[in-house]
């Protein structure tokens, strides 16, 4: 008997360290779960040591949470909308009539508000595409405009270069006709239009034309004066002193 005794308090002993080593292994590798702790507690002889946890409920779910809202938002509404038994169901109908009535010409008239706006759209289109070809007429009308000005002012150029060119030619002859005797320059100007007579005469010294005035008719003279009276045909200062000149 003494030895028994010794003997089993050693084997106690070595169970208690043995399950004592389970729990550590358990806890060091995060496998003391509640199904493991509920499979330990079944085995005989050391089952004992390991307590089989309590049954915990689970966390309930988003779609059970859900479900209950459900549930609670349908009850409230069937509590709030239940009619009383007074109101009969010809009443109920009625109300469901307007209602469909309304609902009807809210859909109609919804439906002519957009086609009135897709309509503003058509026209909203349209008045983008006028305009558009208004400013492209518009830029049309500016770059002809910039190019008939340029046209304008090359024909105004070359205008006067010939002006020029034809002025230095009534010169020419006014030198020619200088040179001439007074008779003979007075005959042959007489039966010249009296305008190229006077740009002629323009060109000749005051003192030689009066001499060519004098071998013409009153009439011839005065028709010619006439011309030359105006300021197209009176010479620059310069033009008379060049002839003057020259000859």
């Amino acid at each position: 008997m003494k030895k028994i005794l010794p003997a089993l308090g050693v084997l106690l002993l070595a169970q208690l360290v043995f399950v004592g080593l389970i729990h550590v292994f358990l806890l060091v590798q995060g496998k003391n779960s509640p199904e493991t702790l509920a499979t330990l507690s079944r085995l005989p002889v050391i089952g004992g040591f390991f307590p089989e946890p309590e049954e915990v409920e689970p966390a309930p779910t988003a779609g059970d949470i859900q479900d209950e809202d459900m549930k609670r938002f349908l009850a409230e509404g069937d509590e709030l909308f239940r009619l009383p038994k007074e109101i009969p169901r010809e009443t109920v109908n009625e109300v469901l009539e307007a209602a469909r009535s309304s609902r009807k010409r809210y859909e109609d008239l919804a439906a002519e508000l957009q086609s009135e706006l897709e309509a503003l759209e058509i026209q909203k289109a349209q008045v983008l595409a006028d305009r558009n070809a208004l400013t492209q007429r518009i830029e049309t009308l500016a770059s002809s405009e910039q190019e008939l000005e340029a046209r304008w002012k090359e024909l105004e150029a070359r205008q006067r270069i010939v002006e020029a060119e034809e002025e230095k030619s009534y010169l020419r002859l006014g030198e020619i006709y200088a040179r001439m005797s007074p008779d003979k320059a007075a005959l042959v100007l007489k039966g010249m239009v009296p305008e190229e007579a006077a740009r002629i005469l323009a060109g000749i010294e005051p003192r030689n034309q009066g001499k060519i005035f004098d071998a013409m008719e009153i009439p011839v003279q005065v028709e010619i004066q006439k011309h030359m009276l105006k300021p197209a045909f009176r010479p620059a200062e310069g033009d008379s002193d060049n002839g003057a000149g020259k000859k």
